[in-house]
């Protein structure tokens, strides 16, 4: 039986990017019990043993690209461990950072507890004073923040952002529950609000490709709510 098909952004010989949903695994895992995963759902759509040439955590949605072939799937990883791709992502945070841009380039600790080196761009693209309390506090503030990772670790942007001054809304890992709960009874939010908005590459022609999700729905009643642009 085949899966619902996820929305095509972009589609050559070589390479297909699509769209990723909230909550779906990019591959199964020996550890995870889902039934399906983008990589089956694209391998049914395309007819095609593709590949993802990078990755985005279960929890976030957006741009999401495989290769078709060996050669594609070496061609476009070269890309990205060159540093030759840029991805950008949207993310509603706790917080105001002191800065309206800068870098983050604290280590990553793995799960065997050793620091990698990490370093993300970011931009406060837009702010808000709630007059809604949450524990304390008589309001809440929160960032719309653009996040530009220039290293490709694990949970990299979430650890992050909550080093710069607060954690992602939705994240139930690093989050806080008080706030994620607030999201969820007033905009009915049971999602991360982490977007890969963007991914720019090389096809296998030479030819700059830039890819731009639409803005998920997830979002969309957050910035009308605080009459974002």
């Amino acid at each position: 039986m085949q899966n619902n098909p996820l929305p095509v952004l972009y589609e050559d010989s070589d390479f297909i990017a699509v769209i990723k949903p909230h909550n779906l695994l990019v591959h199964r895992t020996e550890l995870s019990t889902d039934s399906i995963s983008a990589v089956q759902i694209v391998r049914e759509m395309t007819n095609c043993p593709v590949n993802p040439v990078h990755r985005i955590d279960r929890g976030t949605n957006g741009v999401l690209l495989f290769a078709k072939s060996k050669e594609a799937t070496k061609f476009a990883s070269d890309q990205f461990m060159n540093q030759k791709v840029e991805k950008s992502y949207l993310a509603i945070i706790r917080g105001w950072p002191k800065e309206e841009r800068g870098i983050i380039d604290s280590p990553i600790s793995t799960e065997r507890g050793e620091n990698q080196s990490a370093e993300t761009h970011y931009e406060v693209l837009e702010k808000v004073n709630w007059p809604v309390p949450v524990g304390r506090f008589p309001s809440s503030w929160y960032s719309l923040i653009k996040a530009i990772p220039k290293s490709g670790r694990m949970h990299q942007i979430r650890r992050h952002l909550k080093r710069l001054c607060g954690p992602v809304i939705g994240d139930t890992q690093h989050g806080d529950g008080k706030h994620n709960r607030l999201f969820r009874e007033q905009f009915n939010s049971h999602t991360l609000l982490l977007f890969a908005n963007t991914l720019t590459f090389k096809n296998m022609q030479g030819q700059e490709v830039f890819l731009q999700a639409p803005l998920p729905e997830s979002f969309k009643n957050i910035y009308n709510h605080f009459e974002w642009k």
